[in-house]
Formats: structure tokens, sequence, C-alpha cells
């Protein structure tokens, strides 16, 4: 995986996959088709939805789930960084 992660005083590359893409990619992953209700399967296999993402980071339902389908230009790179790393259950290493 390679993560591009910008900074104030420019960009450092560490892998190849952007840390937008591989973000967008777990939180398509991580939740259920619906984004708000979940059906026993998918708790079996162990997602969640936009709705919880947003009550436990505090990132706004709209955000994530414009983000998840595209809608979504340019977030703030806080946002993404934020989001990933609920998503893995660790900090990002920069």
């Amino acid at each position: 995986m390679t993560i591009i992660v910008h900074h104030k005083k420019g960009f450092s590359m560490t892998s190849e996959k952007s840390l937008h893409t591989k973000t967008r990619e777990l939180l398509i992953e991580k939740t259920s088709i619906s984004g708000t209700h979940i059906t026993s399967e998918e708790v079996r296999k162990g997602k969640t939805t936009l709705r919880k993402i947003s009550k436990d980071t505090g990132i706004n339902y709209e955000f994530l789930k414009s983000f998840k389908l595209k809608r979504r230009g340019n977030p703030s790179v806080d946002k993404v960084q934020a989001l990933y790393e609920h998503l893995n259950n660790k900090p990002l290493k920069v």
C-alpha cells in the first residue's frame, strides 16, 4: 500500500495509493451497504454503520456518506487522516 501524506512543507510518498483512496476503500469495506442500517450478516463480518463512525469520530454523517460515494471532491487531510485512523484502529505512521 502506498500512502501519500500532504504536509505544509510539501508531501511524502511512502506507498502506492493515496491516503484519500485507501481511506475510501476502507470505508466501503468496513461499512454496511445502506450506511445507516446493518444486517446480522454484516455484524458477523465486523461491519459498522456510517452513523456509528460519525458518532465515534465527530465527523459529520453527510460528509462520510458523500466521501464513500465519491461525491466529496477534496476533503481536508485532517478529516481523512482521522477517518483512516479510526477504521484501522491505530495512528497513521508518517
